[in-house]
């Protein structure tokens, strides 16, 4: 019996080591992890983009199709990692249409971003050169700069 013993721990010491392992590993079937997710911005007027970025953990090495989940609408984005356990920041950047709020996933993480109506055309002149003094029946420039601090296009 006491030559058993010391067999019976390496073979306990061995299944504790084991199920750690196991239990260290991403879950089974899962190619990464997600460890981070930024959506920048976090209010975007309807017709612009937002940037989505994933910091990645890979299960393996190879090309891993990382999901993003944008309002519903599963998107793929193909990355390759070298080795196991290595990380990438994953980009995509996504058109936004529909206003009220958008929920973006990836992984167990998800953010909420705003689409809201964008302002209106607003002009500002930013320069204006006009000469000093022009003399009657002569030909005169004068030369402005007119910038758009809306969101929309229009006309001045």
């Amino acid at each position: 019996m006491n030559k058993l013993v010391p067999i019976l721990l390496v073979l306990v010491a061995a299944a504790c080591g084991g199920a750690y392992m196991f239990l260290m590993r991403a879950p089974a079937g899962a190619e990464y992890t997600v460890e981070d997710l930024t959506v920048y911005p976090t209010e975007v007027p309807s017709g612009g983009k937002i940037y989505i970025t994933a910091l990645v953990k890979s299960a393996r090495a190879g090309t891993v199709e990382v999901k993003f989940n944008i309002g519903g609408e599963e998107i793929p984005v193909e990355t390759d990692f070298a080795e196991e356990g290595e990380e990438k920041l994953v980009a995509y950047e996504y058109p936004v249409s529909e206003l009220g709020e958008l929920q973006i996933r990836a992984g167990d993480l998800s953010r909420t971003v705003t689409v809201r109506t964008p302002q209106p055309a607003r002009f500002e002149v930013t320069r204006l050169e006009v000469p000093s003094q022009v003399l009657k029946g002569s030909q005169t420039a004068v030369v402005a700069e007119v910038v758009n601090r809306g969101e929309m296009r229009g006309n001045y």
